[in-house]
C-alpha cells in the first residue's frame, strides 16, 4: 500500500507572528507604562525641587547667621569712637575761628 500525502502547503495555516489583538494589547500596555513612568517622574521631580527649595533656604539662612555674627563682632571700638568725637570737635572749633 501506498501513502498519498493529501495536506498540502496551501492547506497549513498560516503563522502571524503578532496577530492584531495583541499587537492591540502591547501598544496598550507601552502607553500605560508610558502614562505610570511619566506620572512616577513628575512625583519625583516635585519632591526634589521640594528638597532643593528647603535646602536652598537652609544655605540663606546659615549665610544670614553667618553674616550676622560677623556683623556683630565688628562692634565699635570706643578709643576710636572717642577719637573720632574729638577730631569732630577740633573740626567745629576751626570752622568757628575761620569764621
Amino acid at each position: 500500500m501506498q501513502q498519498v500525502n493529501l495536506y498540502q502547503a496551501q492547506f497549513k495555516p498560516k503563522q502571524v507572528i503578532l496577530p492584531a489583538p495583541q499587537l492591540l494589547l502591547l501598544a496598550v500596555l507601552s502607553v500605560i507604562i508610558f502614562i505610570f513612568l511619566s506620572i512616577y517622574m513628575a512625583s519625583h521631580q516635585a519632591s526634589v525641587a521640594s528638597k532643593l527649595t528647603a535646602q536652598t533656604e537652609q544655605l540663606q539662612q546659615h549665610q544670614l547667621d553667618t553674616l550676622q555674627q560677623q556683623l556683630d563682632s565688628r562692634k565699635i571700638n570706643p578709643l576710636l569712637d572717642a577719637e573720632l568725637n574729638e577730631l569732630r570737635l577740633q573740626l567745629k572749633t576751626k570752622k568757628i575761628l575761620l569764621d
